[in-house]
C-alpha cells in the first residue's frame, strides 16, 4: 500500500508538458494581435474620421433658464428670466421680458392682482383634507398655490402651508388627543393676493367629547413665497405700541363679531393678552387696502372677533406687501 501514495506524489510533482505548450502557443497569439493593433492605430494617427456630416459642436448653457447660484436664483418663470435679464430668441433676437416675439422690445404688459415684468399674480386656491385618526374627526382647509415661484415648485410651497397648518392643529389640540374630539377648519378666506405674498383668514373650532363647548379659533396665514415660508407675529408689526394705541382708540372697525360685543368687553381688554416681549402677537391679516386683527375671544363672546383698519393708517408700523 506504500508504494502507490509514494508513486502518486512523485507524477503529482511532476510538470505538465501538454499544458506548457498550450500555454505558449496562446501567448504567441496574443503578442501577433496586438502588434496588429498597434501597427494600425499608427497608420490611421491623423485621418479625419467620417461621422456621417456631424460637426464637432460643443453646446454650452447660455444661462437663460434654470441657471443661477445659490444666491441669485435663475429659474424662469412665466417666460422670463427670474434675474431680470433678457433672453436670447430663436432667431438671434432679444425676447423682451414679458414678450413672446423676439423681434421686440417693446415693454410687458401688466394685468391682474400684483402684475409686473418679472412675476405673475399668485394664484391662490383652497383644498379641504378630511381625516379621522380612530378617534378623531379632522377636516382640514388649507390655502394652495397652483403654480411654482421663483426657485420654490409648486410642492416645496404647498407642502410649507400644509406643515404649519398642521402645527396649529397640534398645538390647539393638545391635551385631547387621547379623547374623542373633532378639529374642523370651517372657512379658509383668501384675503390678499400680492406679487410674492399672500394672507388667509382661518376659522373653525376644535371640541373635545363631553365638553360643555367647544373650542373656537381664528388666525392668519400670511405666506411669503420668496420665502417659502409664512411669516411671524415679529415680522408683521415693526411697531407694536402704535398699532396698539390705534386699536385701543377704537381707530379699528370691528367687521366680523357678536352684535353688542363692545358693550360687553373693550378694546384693552381684547387687547391686553399680546405681549411682544414674550413673542405673543395678535393674529394678523391683510385685506386690498387694509390690516386685520383676528382676536381669538371667550366662548360667550362668540369665541372670535375682526377688526381691520386701512393700512395706510398705520404708516410703516406693519408690513406692507408689495400689490
Amino acid at each position: 500500500m506504500k508504494e502507490p501514495i509514494k508513486t502518486l506524489k512523485k507524477r503529482r510533482g511532476e510538470p505538465d508538458k501538454s499544458r506548457l505548450y498550450l500555454l505558449i502557443t496562446l501567448f504567441s497569439i496574443a503578442g501577433v494581435v496586438l502588434i496588429i493593433l498597434i501597427m494600425s492605430l499608427v497608420m490611421n494617427r491623423g485621418e479625419p474620421i467620417d461621422t456621417g456630416g456631424a460637426t464637432n459642436e460643443t453646446h454650452q448653457h447660455d444661462g437663460s433658464e434654470n441657471a443661477g447660484t445659490p444666491d441669485q436664483p435663475g429659474t424662469s418663470f412665466g417666460g422670463v428670466d427670474q434675474t431680470g435679464g433678457e433672453q436670447s430668441g430663436g432667431d438671434g433676437g432679444t425676447v423682451a421680458p414679458g414678450s413672446d416675439d423676439p423681434t421686440t422690445n417693446e415693454p410687458p404688459t401688466t394685468s391682474g392682482q400684483g402684475g409686473g415684468d418679472k412675476y405673475e399674480p399668485l394664484t391662490v386656491g383652497t383644498k379641504t383634507v378630511r381625516d379621522d385618526d380612530g378617534n378623531a374627526e379632522i377636516v382640514m382647509i388649507y390655502p394652495t398655490l397652483t403654480a411654482s415661484f421663483g426657485r420654490h415648485s409648486t410642492e416645496e410651497l404647498n407642502g410649507a402651508i400644509a406643515e404649519y397648518m398642521d402645527e396649529r392643529r397640534r398645538l390647539t389640540c393638545i391635551g385631547v388627543t387621547d379623547y374623542e374630539y373633532e378639529y374642523v377648519i370651517e372657512k379658509a378666506e383668501v384675503k390678499f393676493v400680492g406679487k410674492s405674498f399672500f394672507s388667509a383668514l382661518i376659522i373653525g373650532h376644535m371640541y373635545q367629547d363631553g365638553a360643555p363647548h367647544p373650542t373656537v379659533f381664528a388666525y392668519g396665514v400670511n405666506f411669503d413665497a420668496n420665502e417659502c415660508r409664512v411669516l411671524k407675529g415679529s415680522e408683521l408689526i415693526f411697531d407694536f405700541d402704535r398699532v396698539k394705541n390705534n386699536f385701543l382708540g377704537g381707530r379699528f372697525s370691528m367687521t366680523e363679531g357678536m352684535n353688542g360685543l363692545l358693550s360687553e368687553t373693550n378694546y384693552e381688554d381684547i387687547f391686553m393678552s399680546y405681549r411682544p416681549e414674550y413673542n405673543i402677537y395678535p393674529e394678523v391679516y391683510y385685506t386690498s387696502d387694509g390690516f386685520g386683527i383676528a382676536a381669538e375671544l371667550v366662548y360667550s363672546l362668540g369665541g372670535y372677533a375682526l377688526f381691520e383698519i386701512p393700512s395706510g393708517a398705520l404708516g410703516g408700523a406693519v408690513y406692507s406687501p408689495e400689490k
